[in-house]
């Protein structure tokens, strides 16, 4: 089982103070050999851990996530990203663009598998009942809740719960709402170090 207290410490880096302009119809998932650099990026919430054999970065950016994963032979970035701008090409191992529903492998040192998914709903109701994460208390949960735009829709948040995190495997799921458009991606992602 995974403990929380393995972490480091939960940062709050900005308040959210501010409408995050999150649009389903910019999202982005991206793979990358490198690990970004926070500079690229607006995060809001971060959080990382150690394990014997590699090191893992979460970081909740103002449409998105990014989780940087580095061992001694093998730097890789998973992004999610609704960004107007776009992702960066250099480096790149995949892009899904638009993000749609699908399953993703890559072996380099370590094997990492991805299952995406995007749902998208025609009832305000079953949209917030669906878009509540799970509750499990083996999970460490990082969440940013953001403004919303309008009264008329809940709002935009972002969840990385972190499910397992041992020196043979880190598992993680991920969880956006795109409140205006009752829309939701969700990430599972496993990576087996060998």
């Amino acid at each position: 089982m995974y403990r929380a207290e393995n972490l480091l410490n939960q940062q709050s880096i900005r308040p959210s103070q501010h409408y995050v302009e999150q649009k389903v119809s910019n999202l982005q998932f991206g793979l990358y050999s490198y690990r970004f650099d926070p500079n690229l990026f607006e995060i809001f919430r971060q959080t990382q851990l150690q394990r014997r054999g590699y090191q893992a970065e979460f970081w909740i950016i103002g449409s998105s996530h990014v989780v940087n994963i580095q061992t001694e032979t093998v730097e890789i970035a998973e992004v999610i990203s609704a960004a107007k701008t776009g992702l960066p090409t250099d480096g790149r191992i995949r892009l899904v663009d638009p993000f749609r529903s699908g399953c993703y492998q890559h072996s380099a040192d370590l094997r990492y598998h991805v299952n995406l998914e995007l749902n998208r709903y025609d009832n305000r109701e079953l949209f917030i009942n669906q878009s509540q994460p799970p509750v499990d208390k083996n999970i460490y949960r990082l969440q940013q809740t953001f403004p919303s735009y309008n009264g008329d829709h809940p709002p935009p948040t972002t969840t990385i719960d972190i499910l397992r995190a041992d020196g043979e495997q880190l598992a993680f799921r991920t969880l956006h709402t795109y409140t205006e458009e009752l829309a939701l991606a969700i990430t599972q992602t496993e990576i087996q170090f060998t």
